[in-house]
Formats: C-alpha cells, sequence, structure tokens
C-alpha cells in the first residue's frame, strides 16, 4: 500500500478515535483532541516506516528534529519515549507484523494510554 493510502486510513481512524475518545472522557482540551488525531495518523504511516521510502525519510527527520526540541527544553523522558517507539518498525521486516490488524489498534491504544500514564503520574507527582 503507498503511503498515501496509509494516510487516508489513519484520517479516517484518527477521526474515530478521537470521537471515541471525546465519548469516553479521555480527551477534553483542543490540544488533547489534536494529539490524539495526530498519534494515529502518524502510527498510520508506521507500516511504511520499515523500508526505504518517502514516508521513512520524512517520518525521521520530524522525529530527529522533534526529538532536538524535547532535549532542548530538558524533557529527556518524553524524548525517550518518542526516541523508543521511532524505532519499532526498524526492528522487524516489510510486511511483518507492523502490517497485521491488530497492530493498526494496539500500537497507537498503547502509545496513547502509556503517555495518558505518564502526564497522570506529572501531574500527581507520582
Amino acid at each position: 500500500m503507498l503511503y498515501r493510502a496509509h494516510l487516508v486510513a489513519g484520517v479516517a481512524a484518527g477521526g474515530a478515535a478521537v470521537a471515541a475518545a471525546h465519548g469516553a472522557g479521555f480527551v477534553r482540551t483542543l490540544e488533547e483532541h489534536l494529539s490524539v488525531f495526530g498519534l494515529w495518523v502518524v502510527f498510520s504511516l508506521l507500516p511504511d516506516l520499515d523500508t526505504a521510502s518517502v514516508t521513512q525519510r520524512w517520518f525521521y527527520r520530524g522525529t530527529f528534529l522533534m526529538l532536538l526540541v524535547l532535549l532542548y527544553q530538558g524533557r529527556s523522558a518524553e524524548a525517550a519515549f518518542i526516541g523508543t517507539a521511532a524505532i519499532l518498525p526498524l526492528i522487524s521486516h516489510h510486511r511483518g507484523w507492523m502490517h497485521t490488524p491488530w497492530a493498526a489498534i494496539a500500537v497507537p491504544l498503547t502509545a496513547l494510554l502509556l503517555w495518558d500514564l505518564f502526564w497522570r503520574s506529572l501531574s500527581t507527582g507520582d
């Protein structure tokens, strides 16, 4: 599947994820809604990140810049989380586990849950 098809699927799934997260009370602010949507769209591109592609080049350029900004801001925990997640597609072969239907749901959902737990622990001081 070309990256465009992954992108279209990610936009559709991201919209559904935002609606479900909003309905469950998981997201409340515009920033949270955009974060959920953006995460789903980015993760929809992951199946194409295990091969040399346009998607891979732009994803890792963006990830590198994001990591630099986070490190500059002293947010090393977020940088470590994002850096670890970014290498996941590279530890498998093409059409591997990242191309399975369960991964399309489980990977972004796990990331959202871990991110939510991380932010809750920061806000409560745990």
